[in-house]
């Protein structure tokens, strides 16, 4: 950038003797001006006009200044490289850029952006199609909407419509459903107070229709009970959707028009009953590629039942099922097979009035031989590179089993069952994960709460176990012991250790736990021995980087005994007090 520099003082003066002699001789006054005396000449009954005069031209000549200011300013941004911009590419990035605000009261609509600059505004105004994208909805004033109507000209238009008690809005209802064969895009929250008038738009002729999105503001107050979902609506016959939206309002999932989505949301509904209409939507959505189901409304009705073959949904890349019920979730997961999905989020929510039978019936299909809906899951038939890892920890406090990707930057998975019966879908996890086709590596955590604990069988992980944290006297002692024996592997008849891949193991005792002096010091000792020192005439197997001992050692005297001979067995190996 160029340095800037005032003006040369002989500049200014010369200006200024021009603009005093020329006041001078408008006033039949011969002046040579060269500073403030020569003002002295002047005679006095010419003083005030020519004060007044060069007061007017003062007030003139700044305009002018400021205008020639702005010029010069105006022509420098006009050769800058925003500014040469070609208008399309103005309209583009004004398109994707534009004003928005995640508050709908927010003024999002195109008349700031007037403001900003001539390039902006003649670009806002000459772009029909920018209007159009913007739309209008219920918080503007009509005539406002009926500007942006006639600017958007016949391009497609989006409309937000928003429950109002104070305004009426049969004017904007008219104005919509006078151009409902625009309509691209509905955005709507309903209450019970006026949902009549939407429904009209609704049902009225809308061919181009690509997103719809409604909410129902569900209040007692509006007359009604709070926990309940609004009346069905019925869309207008067309082409189908590509985006649907609706929570706590009800339509009829298998109609023509939902026939081919590309993203689902639902919310505040009843899976239960709409099960049926939802795999019929699922199978007829070959393209879709999010699936989002959240805090359904629940009830005790007639129990889902999962499709006879799963859905096929190739293109599936989020999966997200949130506070849904065990029976509702597992239902869902037996009856689709994602194979590309990358970002699954699964909470489902146990009910005391829930069939056990009917919950483990799903989870033999979900986590069976087949492995299709596991493998969605977990996202193992997708094609991203690289060695992938998983986390599953074990609640003994709320009875939950979460698995959760380790790589968050490549892939998502976060999935949490509530289950009565932990330690069968933990057996069920083990063997479907282990028979995946890649199966990744598992870091198993098992915590402990006011000595309530899992026991884990860990057989069932035993080719893919890689890390292993547990908590609790007996847990401890059942993982030493298993970790003492080998398996015979089916089909291969090789006879391998339990866990062979384990690299890292940490078991932690209780405070106040005290140890037993054959379940414990002993059985570790004959533990580490056999496996990694060869002692029985087997080969050991890998050692593990970390094992770590976690205890009181007031408490486990005999443990502690052993620590130097432990370690010079296996060196990773660390006795750990808690006054450490």
């Amino acid at each position: 950038m160029s340095e800037t520099w005032p003006p040369r003082q002989g500049a200014v003066s010369q200006a200024l003797s021009t603009l005093v002699e020329g006041i001078c001789k408008d006033n039949d006054y011969e002046i040579r001006y060269s500073g403030m005396e020569s003002a002295d000449t002047l005679p006095v009954d010419g003083l005030l006009t020519i004060r007044d005069e060069l007061n007017a031209a003062k007030v003139r000549l700044n305009h002018q200044i400021d205008k020639l200011v702005a010029h010069l300013a105006y022509l420098r941004n006009l050769s800058s490289p925003v500014h040469r911009l070609p208008p399309d590419v103005w309209v583009i990035i004004l398109q994707e850029f534009g004003p928005w605000s995640p508050k709908r009261w927010v003024n999002t609509s195109l008349f700031p952006l007037l403001l900003v600059c001539r390039t902006w505004y003649d670009t806002v105004t000459g772009s029909p199609q920018l209007w159009g994208r913007h739309g209008i909805n219920t918080n503007m004033h009509y005539e406002i909407a009926r500007l942006v109507i006639d600017r958007s000209r016949m391009h497609p238009i989006s409309v937000g419509w928003y429950a109002s008690r104070e305004r009426d809005l049969s004017k904007m209802l008219d104005l919509a459903i006078a151009n409902s064969t625009r309509i691209r895009s509905i955005d709507m929250i309903v209450s019970r107070r006026n949902r009549e008038d939407p429904w009209k738009l609704l049902e009225a002729p809308t061919p181009v229709l690509e997103t719809l999105k409604i909410r129902g503001d569900i209040n007692p107050w509006d007359g009604g009970p709070s926990d309940s979902v609004f009346d069905k609506f019925t869309l207008s016959e067309g082409p189908p959707l590509k985006h649907l939206s609706l929570r706590a309002v009800m339509t009829p999932l298998d109609s023509p028009r939902l026939s081919n989505l590309i993203t689902l949301r639902l919310g505040g509904l009843s899976i239960r009953n709409l099960f049926r209409q939802l795999l019929r939507t699922l199978s007829s959505s070959q393209r879709l590629e999010m699936l989002c189901i959240s805090e359904p409304e629940h009830n005790v009705g007639q129990l889902p039942l999962q499709a006879s073959e799963p859905i096929l949904l190739s293109h599936l890349k989020e999966l997200v099922l949130n506070s849904v019920p065990s029976i509702d979730s597992g239902a869902i997961l037996a009856s689709i097979c994602a194979p590309s999905c990358f970002h699954v989020a699964v909470i489902d929510m146990r009910f005391s009035e829930e069939s056990s039978a009917e919950i483990d019936g799903l989870a033999a299909a979900i986590w069976g031989p087949d492995n299709n809906p596991a493998a969605s899951l977990l996202g193992a038939a997708t094609s991203e590179p690289g060695r992938r890892a998983v986390k599953v920890e074990l609640d003994p406090v709320t009875r939950a089993v979460s698995i959760a990707s380790l790589e968050p930057l490549r892939e998502h998975w976060d999935v949490k069952f509530y289950r009565n019966d932990t330690r069968r879908l933990i057996d069920q996890l083990g063997r479907a994960i282990s028979q995946l086709p890649s199966p990744p590596a598992v870091e198993l955590n098992s915590n402990s709460y006011r000595g309530e604990y899992i026991l884990i069988n860990l057989l069932p992980w035993s080719g893919v176990l890689e890390s292993l944290f547990v908590v609790g006297r007996d847990a401890c002692r059942l993982v030493l012991q298993q970790l003492s024996q080998r398996h015979i592997i089916p089909g291969t008849g090789e006879v391998q250790w339990v866990c062979r891949k384990l690299s890292s193991i940490t078991l932690q005792y209780g405070w106040n736990e005290e140890e037993d002096t054959a379940t414990d010091g002993r059985v570790l000792l004959s533990l580490i021995r056999q496996r990694w020192s060869g002692e029985d005439g087997l080969a050991g197997t890998v050692r593990p980087s970390s094992f770590e001992v976690h205890c009181n050692e007031t408490g486990f005297p005999n443990l502690w005994s052993l620590k130097d001979e432990i370690t010079q067995i296996l060196p990773s190996f660390r006795l750990i007090g808690y006054e450490d």
